[in-house]
Order: structure tokens, then C-alpha cells, then sequence
């Protein structure tokens, strides 16, 4: 069963402080999801209920969420602080990341163009600004970005982008290229070169 987002129990002061921190965190995460996806999930936002976290993510980074950004995602991953198990934060966490490939899934399967620079059409794909913005903001990559391997081979994805040579070397570029300005000291992601490596 789905955590609450706030519970109250006989704490000390110090812990209840705490919780409700916790609380006012995630609560302005849930007004930030836009009126139409609440109204898509079918809900109204003078009465919406209090969603759990993984709902909040999902809100986040769904289809239906069209206003979605880098931002949204990356505030989707902080939301992983506050899930209880490692198994159900490490779903959420590959979930994220696949929502962020399916925003391009066009882009992955239409073919460049003789005079397109494959560089430059990664920088617009919604999974590597999720990966530009978690690095300019100095987080840990390592903590957030599953290893490219686990993407490449993920049943959760369309068949059609696993069985793209597009997709797989959109992604493998992607990946090299991240790789390469960390190494030259772009942001600093701790172990993330060797793990995306792995």
C-alpha cells in the first residue's frame, strides 16, 4: 500500500518538525502538477485528495503531463528521497527515465537527416537535459542515472525503439558525451563516469 504523504503519530518535537517539513515538500510537489492532468486523471483541483508520493511522480512525468520539462523531471527524481524502499525507489527511478526517452520516442525512430548533427539533436532530447541539468546543479549523477546497458535492453520500452539502431546510438552518443565532459570537469557527479560505463 502507497505510503500517505503526511501522517501524524505521538513524536518529539524534533521528529515532528521534521515530518512536517517532509510534508510541506512533497504537498508543493503536488500543486505543481497542472490543473489539466489532474483533470485527465479525473479530478478537480478543489478536490483533489492527498496523492502519494509515486503518484506525484507519475503526474509529473506522464504523457498526459504536456507542460512537462527537464524541471519537472529532475523534481520527480528529488521525490525519490522520500520513497521507503530501495526495490520501490529503484522502479520509480528506472520509470522515470523511461518516461523522459518515450517524450521522443518520434525523434529516436525518425532518420537524421544528411545535414543533421547527431549532437546537436541529442542536446533536445528530453533525457539528456534531464542529465545536463542534474550535472549544471552539482547533484550526484551517479545516485540518479541507471547505467546505459539497463536502457538498451529494457522490456518496458516499445519494441520499436529496442530494435532501433537509431535509438541505440542516439543513446550511446548521448552517453559518450556526458561521459566526456565530466571527465573535462563539467559539474561534479562523483563516480558517475565509471558507473555509466559499467
Amino acid at each position: 500500500m502507497p505510503r500517505p504523504v503526511c501522517r501524524l503519530l505521538p513524536l518529539r518535537r524534533t521528529e515532528l518538525g521534521g515530518l512536517w517539513t517532509l510534508c510541506l515538500q512533497v504537498v508543493a510537489h503536488q500543486e505543481s502538477i497542472p490543473e489539466e492532468v489532474l483533470a485527465q486523471f479525473g479530478y478537480a483541483p478543489d478536490t483533489v485528495k492527498v496523492f502519494s508520493v509515486p503518484e506525484i511522480i507519475r503526474m509529473k512525468t506522464c504523457q498526459e503531463n504536456t507542460e512537462a520539462t527537464e524541471f519537472s523531471f529532475t523534481s520527480a527524481l528529488d521525490l525519490l528521497d522520500h520513497v521507503d524502499t530501495d526495490d520501490e525507489r529503484s522502479s520509480l527511478l528506472l520509470e522515470i527515465w523511461l518516461m523522459a526517452i518515450l517524450r521522443d520516442q518520434e525523434r529516436y525512430l525518425t532518420p537524421l537527416a544528411d545535414n543533421e548533427d547527431p549532437s546537436l539533436v541529442i542536446q533536445d532530447l528530453m533525457f539528456f537535459r534531464v542529465v545536463d541539468v542534474i550535472v549544471r546543479f552539482d547533484s550526484n549523477l551517479s545516485s540518479y542515472l541507471p547505467p546505459l546497458s539497463q536502457f538498451l535492453e529494457c522490456e518496458d520500452l516499445p519494441s520499436t525503439l529496442r530494435s532501433s539502431p537509431q535509438f541505440k546510438y542516439l543513446m550511446e552518443l548521448g552517453y559518450e558525451h556526458v561521459t566526456q565532459a565530466l571527465k573535462s570537469g563539467y559539474g561534479t557527479a562523483g563516480t558517475a563516469v565509471e558507473e555509466m560505463q559499467a
